[in-house]
């Protein structure tokens, strides 16, 4: 990454791979779904707009001076002039976040909920989303031990770990996708995790990992630093988070009205540049080992222009989305790609 505004020398001289296949006709994900997702999350943006927080600095750096970059479902995303990072300047308050992931539900709970709670779902997502990311991380952890999974959801991170032969634990607050998760068999505790709690759970643990979490947060590096001082030199952090500069942030942008994810009111928080990864793991104690940058990017423009225009889900519009994967990584290799997982370590290790 070139421009100064997003780089980070941090980043840059550790071991980089580029994309991963992924067959988006096996995800249900059609233009109709699109749609469909699309309104409902505008439905529950607006319930929350009476009940937000007014940002004046970003969330990251604490830089005072951002511009507009788009606004999306009435939330106004935020470009920090310093480290580019983009955060919701006005995001629900704390209160509003926890009804987002409430233990037992409620009328403003997030949609992704209703969507991932699907057992036909969940096999195509173990397969073609988590199977990958798990071998990443086994292929550099060779000692295998406990894996602790926060925010896992319904669980699919938990199963291909297991699999792979790791001790998995899964920790997560939402009392459907817990349920979910132990049916498919999966040791799963139901618990809101902080900064303040997080240190029993991960003391002992040779993986910790945030699979989109971080982005839901609105102090990230709260939660990061007290990971960081209770794990042990061994354990490794792994996060995944939505990045910038991307394609699917200008999709985002183009198609505001069609956001189903990445920039995604109201539970998106933020979307990290490198530079804005590198002051969130500095300040949290911890260096990068290894760094995994892919996406959705194409298929986000390709997808939305379709939905936009109305276009179903036909034989034309399949063999387009074969053609997809080819293209995303061109978009990958050129640093455009809208997800980094990135392996972590203590500092001074």
């Amino acid at each position: 990454m070139n421009n100064q505004k997003y780089a980070s020398t941090f980043l840059s001289h550790i071991e980089r791979t580029y994309s991963k296949s992924i067959d988006f006709t096996k995800l249900n994900r059609d233009t109709a779904w699109r749609v469909k997702v699309a309104a409902q999350q505008r439905a529950l943006s607006e319930k929350l707009l009476n009940d937000r927080l007014i940002l004046h600095s970003c969330p990251i750096c604490k830089n005072n001076k951002f511009k507009l970059f788009v606004e999306i479902y009435g939330y106004p995303y935020c470009e920090c002039n310093d480290c580019g990072h983009i955060f919701s300047q006005k995001p629900p308050s704390p209160q509003a976040i926890k009804k987002l992931y409430m233990l037992s539900g409620g009328e403003n709970k997030s949609v992704q909920t209703h969507i991932y709670v699907n057992k036909e779902l969940f096999a195509k997502r173990v397969t073609v989303i988590a199977e990958p990311k798990v071998q990443y991380v086994t292929k550099r952890v060779l000692n295998k031990g406990k894996w602790i999974d926060i925010g896992c959801g319904t669980g699919e991170i938990l199963y291909a770990a297991k699999a792979q032969g790791w001790d998995a634990l899964g920790i997560e607050s939402d009392l459907e996708e817990v349920n979910f998760a132990k049916e498919m068999g999966m040791n799963v505790e139901q618990l809101f995790l902080g900064p303040e709690n997080v240190g029993e759970y991960v003391k002992d643990a040779t993986i910790v990992s945030l699979v989109n979490i971080l982005e839901h947060l609105l102090e990230p590096k709260m939660l990061m630093k007290a990971i960081a001082g209770s794990i042990s030199q061994e354990a490794r952090i792994v996060i995944e988070i939505p990045r910038h500069p991307s394609l699917s942030s200008f999709a985002n942008k183009v198609f505001p009205d069609l956001a189903v994810r990445h920039i995604y009111a109201p539970d998106h928080l933020h979307i990290f540049t490198e530079k804005s990864v590198e002051i969130l793991l500095t300040e949290s104690g911890l260096v990068p080992e290894s760094l995994w940058l892919f996406g959705q990017d194409f298929y986000e423009v390709i997808s939305s222009m379709a939905s936009l225009d109305g276009c179903e889900n036909t034989i034309f519009f399949e063999e387009i989305l074969r053609g997809v994967c080819s293209t995303q990584e061109a978009i990958d290799k050129m640093d455009l790609g809208d997800t980094a997982v990135i392996i972590c370590k203590k500092s001074g290790h």
